[in-house]
């Protein structure tokens, strides 16, 4: 899915957001253990909490979509297993950008334009 993030640059979410934790989480998916996925950007007018150490509801994310919600500045998967438990992963831009400036995407397609 194509989103534009900072300064309306689209690029591909499913591809920088979380990587090695995204894949983790929809092998889950795909094996029958992970009953739903998300995987959001976090904006800087967004109402975010991340609270690690709360295992019932380590992430919570209120979006006005009525009004501009700002730069991106994090990003996050969270996962409802089929057992009934959380698995979550949450990471800021510099985190991203340091996993898509290795990845081997680059130079073509979205990853190049990124959105800083």
């Amino acid at each position: 899915m194509v989103r534009p993030l900072n300064g309306g640059v689209p690029v591909m979410l499913t591809v920088i957001t979380l990587i090695a934790a995204v894949v983790i989480i929809v092998v889950g998916y795909q094996s029958g253990h992970i009953k739903s996925l998300v995987v959001e950007p976090v904006r800087e007018k967004d109402k975010f909490t991340h609270e690690p150490t709360n295992p019932k509801k380590p992430i919570t994310h209120k979006v006005d979509h009525s009004k501009d919600r700002g730069n991106v500045y994090a990003v996050y998967a969270l996962a409802k297993l089929m057992s009934g438990g959380l698995v979550h992963e949450v990471m800021n831009l510099a985190d991203v950008n340091a996993i898509r400036d290795r990845s081997d995407a680059l130079p073509c397609g979205s990853a190049q334009a990124g959105y800083r």
